[in-house]
């Protein structure tokens, strides 16, 4: 069964932006079954809104890591 350790294991050690995708992908995939199944959910809505977090400011990092660093554009003269 997988449960809020699992996903949040799964996201702290995602090594690259591509990995972590699959498993944003894979917790959608998992949270529309247990949704779909309408048993009692896997995981409340506060261990949701975590995991969200947590994804959300990994990828963040992955992505300004990824950013180019910024060129300066033409200088400005004073007249």
């Amino acid at each position: 069964m997988k449960d809020f350790p699992f996903w949040r294991g799964a996201i702290y050690n995602a090594k690259t932006p591509l990995i972590l995708k699959a498993i944003g992908k894979d917790l959608a995939t998992f949270k529309n079954q247990s949704d779909f199944i309408g048993d009692k959910p896997k995981l409340n809505e506060a261990q949701w809104a975590a995991l969200r977090t947590m994804y959300s400011e990994k990828m963040k990092k992955y992505e300004a890591e990824a950013m180019p660093p910024k060129t300066p554009g033409k200088p400005k003269f004073n007249k």
